[in-house]
């Protein structure tokens, strides 16, 4: 590809803006990957560790969703049948008679790997140019 002079500058914000295009576009599609395979691995965890019939819901609620902030796209891992439990489950809770139930940790580490696998993978992104 050849550039005269005067059209220098151009020509290097319009490979930027096509090499911003293609990294946000791997990366949108990484993110939704990556939660995807989050909510699933929440499913299976949730399923070892709360067996009762009761806890099916809690346990089948996993899912990622995805939700537009200023024409981008940011995804959410939550659980839409027992949206409150998580939390309660992560951490424990008081009883009602006194005392606590302590937590079950079955979050955490989904939340860690998803965190390593996203850093890792757009480390990869931008180390190839986005191709």
């Amino acid at each position: 590809m050849t550039v005269k002079v005067g059209d220098f500058s151009k020509a290097i914000g319009d490979e930027m803006i096509k090499y911003t295009l293609r990294v946000e576009e791997k990366i949108e599609k990484v993110t939704a990957k990556l939660s995807r395979q989050s909510a699933k691995d929440l499913k299976a965890v949730s399923a070892s560790t709360f067996q009762t019939a009761q806890d099916k819901p809690y346990n089948e609620g996993w899912t990622a969703k995805t939700d537009s902030v200023r024409h981008r796209a940011r995804w959410i891992i939550h659980n839409k049948n027992k949206p409150g439990l998580a939390h309660l489950l992560e951490h424990g809770h008081a009883k009602r008679g006194g005392g606590r139930v302590s937590g079950k940790i079955h979050i955490k580490p989904i939340e860690e790997k998803l965190v390593k696998d996203y850093e890792e993978n757009v480390r990869i992104i931008l180390e190839n140019g986005g191709d």
